[in-house]
């Protein structure tokens, strides 16, 4: 198993958050996603944080809890009147999210790029 503090890492980018699972997000984990989750909201409740990138690039797999996790951030990113996006899913994360039918609720990028550059202001770009 692994520690909390290891299934994500975090990047700041202004107002921008980038979180990175960097393990598969399985339900054996579903504690630690959780808990992880629960200060990752904090953290949005207290920061000038608005906007939420997740990048999938060091996984091709998450599960329930994970999706749970991902409704409840966005959530969250909502009340703040941000924006989420989702960035380098694989073929298989794209499929969970089909077939749960949650793939048009967030902006879906190729790439970390794309996703933040899709967050800057029209009139920045």
């Amino acid at each position: 198993m692994h520690d909390a503090l290891e299934l994500f890492s975090y990047e700041r980018h202004g107002d921008t958050l980038v979180v990175m699972p960097v393990v598969n997000l399985s339900e054996f984990e579903f504690a630690h996603i959780e808990q992880e989750v629960r200060s990752l909201l904090e953290y949005l409740d207290t920061s000038r944080i608005t906007n939420v990138v997740v990048d999938f690039q060091r996984t091709n797999y998450f599960g329930s809890t994970a999706i749970s996790a991902l409704l409840k951030l966005s959530e969250k990113v909502h009340e703040k009147h941000g924006a989420m996006v989702l960035c380098n899913l694989s073929r298989g994360e794209h499929e969970i999210l089909d077939v749960a039918n949650l793939e048009s609720l967030w902006r879906i990028a190729a790439s970390r790029q794309e996703a933040l550059d899709s967050l800057q202001p029209v009139a920045a770009k």
